[in-house]
């Protein structure tokens, strides 16, 4: 279900219309009966989206008990309405430039060929810093979602109605108050920096160096940062992370009027 965002005034913007989340809703059972999981894409960085607004989405879909929700970064597209001048001025757009994911090949005549896309990175309504924060969230959602561990005490937040934009924003909120959870985030966000450009010129400048190409060769650079990071957080992070997002569902369990020690006890069965 591609809905890009579930914002009216930005689905407005882009001349597009959505199903609503209470149509979602009465699909699901049908969906969950036939042996089905859902996957919902969003788009950040679209003309009017804010950083609440995106939450928002995100929050909507959650709501609906998507399975799975993939966010891409607006991609401005040589030919298309977003790309012309009036529309980047109308709107605030302004742009960076990254490496495709694996569109980089080097021709048997030497010549160095790399796809490149231009992406929407801030706006009249949407700060640069915003646009990280928006990332942080998505990775949040992207990696617990995508560890099989932290199912269950999805489920017992769902059947609880905790809504789960809670968990995910103050996942992102409150790393700052924990040293080795705030290097995650850090190192995401440098991530997340790090790959974009000011220019096309200068990002293919950069990859004629032979060492530097050979790093998009090895996999080493111009990642797909969601898929990269989750890895890494596994690998390097996996019992902090747990912990960490463990103490922040406690804590929104413990916020609802029905908590008690049966539901607390629920809590450690599933911890």
């Amino acid at each position: 279900m591609s809905v890009q965002s579930m914002d009216q005034e930005v689905l407005t913007n882009i001349k597009r219309d959505n199903i609503s989340v209470n149509q979602m809703l009465a699909l699901a059972p049908a969906i969950k009966n036939s042996g089905l999981d859902t996957t919902c894409e969003v788009i950040l960085g679209l003309p009017g989206e804010s950083y609440k607004s995106h939450l928002q989405t995100l929050g909507d879909l959650l709501h609906a008990k998507m399975d799975h929700i993939l966010t891409y970064s607006c991609m401005v597209l040589i030919g298309s309405e977003i790309a012309t001048p009036q529309e980047r001025e109308k709107w605030g757009l302004k742009t960076k430039f990254r490496v495709l994911v694996k569109d980089f090949a080097k021709l048997s005549n030497g010549k160095k060929v790399i796809e490149i896309e231009e992406i929407v990175v801030s706006s009249d309504t949407l700060s640069f810093n915003d646009y990280l924060r928006c990332r942080e969230v998505d990775f949040t959602i992207y990696a617990i979602n995508n560890i099989p561990v932290f199912q269950p005490i999805l489920k017992l937040l769902n059947e609880h109605d905790v809504e789960l934009i809670q968990l995910f924003s103050r996942i992102t909120n409150n790393a700052i108050n924990f040293p080795n959870i705030k290097k995650i985030f850090n190192r995401f966000r440098q991530l997340t920096k790090d790959e974009l450009w000011n220019s096309p010129e200068e990002l293919e400048a950069h990859y004629k160096d032979e060492a530097e190409f050979q790093k998009l060769l090895n996999g080493e650079s111009a990642l797909n940062i969601m898929y990269y990071y989750t890895g890494q957080l596994l690998s390097e992070n996996f019992e902090e992370w747990v912990e960490y997002v463990n103490m922040i569902a406690h804590e929104l369990l413990k916020e609802t009027k029905n908590f008690d020690d049966m539901l607390e006890k629920q809590f450690l069965e599933v911890n």
